[in-house]
């Protein structure tokens, strides 16, 4: 069996072995870099239509529907002069970048000969997302951080190589006089200790209590906030209040239509009314 790039099974295996990491993610990476060929660009034939419109739109050119289709997952698509693609962090993810650098589409193909599969969409300029105050490291909201508590974890240490290298039996003759407790190292003798166990020491861990799914007291407490991100600089531009669990079910049953001040969607309306529009606003 083989995989578009040509890559039999057995040399998957084997470049995993030379470079020492995971099959899978080498495999991966190889596919990812294969990608993009000069201007060409292979995307995911089940791309959706308003997609495939959309680059159109932008200079893209597809293949002709008669191309044979050669890779039923992959197609070339020719980009417009100045863009390109820029590697993730993930080995299944690549950017689709435009002229100025800024992200437009997301390239996702996992090139294993065992599952491949391949999918894009391009992305809004101002998109809505949302953090927990449980998780939060800075701003906590007081009364989350009020049922933080701080346990005493016990933890085994196992002892290092080097103690162990320390402790080992002799195989030097000259000390087996004494029981095999002395060696040599570097013309120094050293005397052998009894052999290391390991140890239990303890850590201050601190544990946040707040649950708003079991406990009802909670389910009113600050929970969560929206906040919306612009593209193109990574920042936000709009940052909601904290809602409690009960307004967010609240939110949920009514497809965020209740509370629209919460969830910014007031406020995207007002500024970028047209903002799921994937070529608006750039």
């Amino acid at each position: 069996m083989r995989n578009r790039f040509d890559m039999t099974p057995d040399t998957a295996s084997m470049l995993g072995m030379m470079i020492g990491g995971d099959v899978a993610e080498v495999v991966e990476r190889h596919g990812q870099s294969r990608l993009r060929e000069g201007r060409v660009v292979h995307l995911a034939r089940n791309m959706d239509k308003a997609d495939r419109d959309n680059l159109t739109t932008l200079g893209f050119t597809f293949p002709d529907e008669g191309d044979g289709e050669k890779d039923r997952l992959l197609m070339p698509v020719s980009m417009p002069v100045g863009w390109t693609t820029r590697p993730t962090g993930h080995g299944m993810y690549t950017d689709l970048v435009d002229p100025r650098g800024y992200k437009r589409g997301v390239i996702g193909y996992k090139g294993a000969f065992w599952d491949r599969w391949a999918a894009f969409y391009l992305v809004r300029r101002f998109n809505v997302s949302h953090e927990y105050a449980q998780h939060m490291e800075k701003d906590m909201p007081p009364e989350i951080a009020a049922l933080q508590i701080t346990e005493r974890v016990a933890k085994v240490v196992e002892p290092t190589e080097r103690e162990l290298e320390r402790n080992r039996p002799s195989v030097y003759g000259y000390d087996d006089y004494k029981g095999g407790r002395y060696y040599m190292d570097d013309g120094i003798m050293y005397c052998r200790m009894d052999p290391p166990k390991p140890k239990v020491v303890y850590e201050d861990v601190v544990r946040n209590t707040f649950d708003p799914y079991r406990n009802k007291a909670h389910a009113t407490l600050p929970y969560k906030r929206y906040y919306i991100t612009d593209s193109t600089t990574g920042k936000r531009v709009w940052e909601g209040p904290w809602i409690s669990r009960n307004q967010d079910k609240e939110i949920e049953e009514s497809n965020r239509v209740k509370l629209p001040g919460k969830t910014g969607k007031a406020w995207m309306l007002k500024h970028y009314p047209d903002y799921n529009n994937v070529l608006a606003y750039w």
